[in-house]
């Protein structure tokens, strides 16, 4: 993909970093996977996903904790941040080459994740337009027999979990309104290596779903 470099080189100092994100005054906290704007850049659609929610049998006055700030992922050296990453770089690097390549790698997520309430482990899930109903669902342990695990783990973590998700649905039908996004090799359908991880989002309680731009080229 053009739009991204290969940033293989010592990284950058953490005062040089930017705390700012394109989608910080676009999407709100609870609702970040269909923001109200286009893509941030010509060649990339963002994959409409809708934010899971419990059943209707959810008491809403029930007592719910604060979503925790989104987790985001940002390669060294890229045009701006919020462009996201590269799944197949991400699940195919070995870990040292990831700490070099996305910013703030070696950051402890459960400590990123302020609203989680200490969890130790978050549900990912994966809502792909038209395939909803195969509710794919995993869980990523944040704490393991080598310590909590890093961005730049769980950056691995979600790209293969989309890499296994994404095998899956050729022999799935999907409903009428997941035609255009029908996934398959080059040429057939949106395939693996066009897919690209911004952000981390936590919907609702320990349930968290990733949010993802298509390379459309």
């Amino acid at each position: 993909m053009s739009n991204y470099i290969n940033p293989l080189h010592p990284p950058i100092p953490s005062a040089a970093h930017s705390s700012y994100t394109a989608l910080a005054n676009a999407c709100p906290q609870t609702l970040p996977l269909q923001p109200p704007f286009g893509p941030i850049l010509p060649t990339v659609r963002r994959l409409p996903q809708t934010p899971w929610t419990p059943h209707s049998k959810w008491n809403a006055t029930m007592s719910r904790s604060k979503p925790s700030q989104p987790i985001m992922f940002d390669l060294f050296g890229a045009r701006s941040m919020g462009l996201g990453v590269p799944m197949r770089e991400m699940s195919t690097r070995s870990a040292n080459a990831i700490e070099q390549m996305i910013v703030g790698a070696r950051d402890n997520v459960a400590a990123l994740m302020a609203g989680s309430g200490g969890t130790r482990k978050i549900r990912f899930r994966i809502m792909w337009p038209g395939y909803e109903h195969l509710d794919f669902n995993r869980t990523i342990e944040l704490c393991t027999q080598n310590g909590p695990i890093t961005r730049g783990q769980i950056v691995s973590q979600i790209s293969s979990m989309f890499a296994r998700f994404l095998e899956r649905l050729p022999s799935e039908a999907p409903g009428p309104h997941g035609q255009e996004w029908r996934t398959g090799p080059p040429g057939r359908g949106i395939s693996y290596d066009r897919l690209i991880l911004v952000a981390l989002w936590n919907v609702f309680e320990d349930t968290w779903m990733a949010e993802v731009l298509v390379d459309v080229r």
